[in-house]
């Protein structure tokens, strides 16, 4: 294959940032869907054919209107035997708030077990903006947290939004789904297919009917056409989607957010995951590369990684390459990041991982670069160790991977190299772990380091905030930043509703490494995020305080 692409994250071929596009204005009518014979109550009305035909009406700039009320979906779009409504390029779908508008998916219980069914679906569109809207089901059966069993219970619309490509030449584009909640749906509640410039924004996504495998509980599924299929430079190319500081709350949902099939230059930041069954975000192990995944906090994975490049199993194998992790924090994870199965050239920078069992666990991963990391209070911070591999391949030890300037402390084990050739070590602090700082095995081949020119030099400069210790705290906490270039920097703390209660620095700044101690001055306990913001970066941590 070739690789035009060599930009990690919204990076065009050159390395300039690619453009989000301008969500899609209203120009024409607002068109109330009560006006049509909606009925806003939640009883046994089918409201489908009232929407379908205010969807119909619509023409390009108008704007389908939901006011607040709940619309039952009992029937199937005169468009599509397996969804409820069909997306209109160039119209938009708003509720009134998402507090107030539910769509309820009623499909027959033997099409949803047997059919992709879905919510919305929309194939070749383009230009649309769907906010304000709690997509969910009537389900009311039992909801299961079990990764290994299918819930035999999960009858519910396998797909939220599903957007996908129309032959071979429509895919979906510049399109935003924005404020929007999803909950009891089986598969992926929101499903980017062989399309671009999708943004999610400000979502939240929970209880998936079933997260027993075969594909269920995905919050998103940003995919590609298929295993070994590579579309670059053609419709179909599935790229430049963004996730944007969005909630993936467990424990019954199997991964946040999946990117498989050749998938490239997509970016995840700024969002939450909680509790998810298995890798909250999940680079499927089908070739998916160039991808961005920084700003996000993942919390209490048990049973998997915050961020998993590689999978194993049925066609799955390795991710692709230089798929870029950076700025993130996980805590109490089996792993922060995880890399194996040849999985090559993934980009771990400026990471901080607490109290998870592998800060970082690397097996067959060639030309991985650690650098800049914070591991802390884990059982293993880095850990490399022999690849069993998968499909009776991609098995192997680490080979040329760089450890370079991260900071290992308080841990039961700092750096563990059980198994590698040519791996480079450089200027690594190393302290105060319980039972042993570093251990290199005899087997392991050490090659001098001489500094990182792989790093490709459109990935981000990033400002990230490294730390609190301790976290949670009272009285104070000690703000440990790492700023990586000079600038104005604004940093504030924010409550969780979302409105800023301190500011702590609001000027230029040098770049270096900064500490800094914040005692709250008349705040209440609770959680609180410590929001750093630069010219062309955000970033955040989430603290508690403890009175």
């Amino acid at each position: 294959m070739l690789m035009a692409q060599e930009y990690p994250g919204l990076r065009e071929t050159n390395g300039s940032d690619h453009p989000l596009h301008v969500p899609h204005q209203i120009t024409g009518s607002v068109i109330n869907v009560l006006d049509y014979g909606a009925d806003p109550y939640n009883n046994d009305h089918d409201d489908r054919p009232a929407l379908d035909q205010a969807i119909a009406i619509a023409s390009d700039g108008d704007e389908i209107y939901f006011p607040p009320g709940y619309y039952n979906l009992n029937s199937a779009s005169i468009y599509k035997n397996t969804a409820h409504l069909k997306l209109k390029s160039k119209v938009n779908i708003r509720g009134a708030s998402v507090d107030s508008v539910y769509l309820i998916s009623n499909f027959p219980l033997s099409l949803n077990e047997t059919q992709s069914t879905r919510i919305f679906f929309g194939r070749g569109v383009n230009d649309i903006v769907i906010e304000n809207i709690t997509f969910t089901s009537s389900y009311s059966g039992a909801l299961s947290s079990n990764v290994t069993v299918n819930n035999p219970n999960k009858a519910a619309p396998k797909y939220g939004i599903s957007l996908e490509m129309d032959g071979i030449w429509r895919p979906c584009y510049n399109i935003t789904i924005q404020n929007c909640r999803f909950s009891l749906i089986q598969s992926q509640m929101v499903r980017v297919s062989t399309s671009h410039d999708v943004v999610i924004k400000n979502c939240e996504f929970s209880k998936a009917t079933d997260v027993g495998g075969g594909g269920f509980g995905y919050g998103i599924s940003i995919q590609g056409e298929g295993h070994e299929i590579f579309n670059e430079g053609y419709p179909g190319d599935t790229r430049f989607n963004l996730v944007d500081s969005c909630l993936f709350i467990g424990p019954y949902i199997r991964h946040g957010i999946i990117i498989q099939y050749g998938a490239h230059n997509n970016m995840v930041r700024n969002s939450y995951f909680y509790k998810s069954g298995y890798d909250a975000i999940d680079l499927h192990g089908e070739d998916e590369y160039l991808n961005e995944i920084y700003a996000n906090i993942v919390e209490d994975v048990s049973s998997g990684a915050g961020v998993g490049v590689g999978n194993t199993g049925s066609t799955h194998d390795a991710s692709g390459r230089l798929n870029y992790i950076h700025s993130n924090t996980f805590i109490r994870c089996r792993e922060g990041v995880k890399v194996y199965l040849k999985s090559p050239e993934t980009q771990i920078m400026g990471n901080t991982a607490d109290q998870c069992t592998r800060g970082i666990y690397l097996l067959n991963a060639p030309k991985t670069v650690v650098k800049s990391n914070e591991l802390k209070n884990c059982v293993y911070g880095i850990l490399l160790d022999y690849d069993n591999g998968t499909l009776s391949d991609y098995f192997g030890p680490p080979d040329s991977v760089v450890i370079a300037d991260n900071y290992i402390h308080h841990n039961s084990y700092g750096l563990i190299i059980n198994s590698g050739t040519n791996i480079m070590l450089g200027n690594n602090n190393i302290q105060n772990n319980s039972l042993i700082d570093i251990y290199v095995d005899e087997s392991v081949t050490l090659i001098e380091y001489t500094g990182i020119d792989k790093i490709k030099q459109g990935i981000a400069k990033t400002y990230h905030l490294i730390s609190a210790y301790p976290n949670p705290f009272n009285p104070s906490t000690t703000l440990k930043l790492c700023i990586n270039d000079s600038g104005f920097l604004n940093l504030y703390v924010m409550d969780v509703t979302g409105r800023t209660q301190n500011i702590l620095y609001d000027e230029y700044i040098e770049k270096g490494i900064y500490y800094l101690l914040w005692e709250p001055q008349n705040l209440a306990s609770g959680v609180y995020y410590i929001i750093i913001t630069t010219n062309n970066s955000t970033n955040l941590l989430k603290v508690t305080y403890l009175k």
